[in-house]
């Protein structure tokens, strides 16, 4: 097995591959799952199957999707993405990171983390930007563990589950420790 792209995570093998269009149902699941029971996903309804292939559809070589399985099942799915359709910002990705719930807190989001900003730089990114709600606490002190710092607010910015939200702006300068 190819030691860049598995990581022993104590007795579970975690291993990032690309995604293939066969993997969009996990994918659409997992990410509806975030949308009806947490605010990491900013959308009020379910993805329809049409839309998840049209986010699929901007994505590809410079901007891939990777799948994370855990001893061979599907654990969660991350990508990087354009963090703006202006080609001035070509040289920053935002990135994504859904970990199934059967296995928050054993630490998998941590090891997707360092697989993106790994990829990223070889890519031949310079930053990498996360938007994260700010009560979503876990996601935050992970990103600022990872060397991000937060670089803006946006208050009062999103509303989801009758609660109005502020956004953490995060980004981390790729290259550095």
């Amino acid at each position: 097995m190819d030691k860049k792209n598995s990581r022993s995570h104590g007795s579970i093998n975690l291993k990032f591959r690309l995604a293939t269009e066969t993997d969009l149902g996990n994918i659409q699941s997992l990410t509806n799952w975030a949308i009806v029971h947490t605010t990491a996903n900013l959308d009020i309804q379910p993805n329809t199957s049409e839309q998840i292939q049209a986010w699929w559809n901007h994505h590809g070589p410079e901007h891939p999707v990777w799948i994370m399985e855990a001893d061979g099942k599907f654990a969660g799915w991350a990508s990087l993405s354009p963090f703006s359709p202006k080609i001035g910002y070509r040289r920053m990705v935002e990135n994504s990171i859904y970990v199934a719930p059967n296995f928050h807190g054993n630490g998998f989001g941590s090891n997707c983390l360092d697989w993106l900003i790994q990829e990223a730089e070889r890519l031949g990114y310079q930053q990498i930007i996360a938007k994260i709600t700010a009560e979503n606490e876990v996601s935050v002190r992970l990103h600022l563990r990872k060397g991000f710092v937060e670089t803006g607010r946006l208050l009062e910015a999103a509303e989801k589950f009758d609660k109005i939200l502020d956004v953490v702006i995060l980004q981390k300068k790729l290259g550095e420790a």
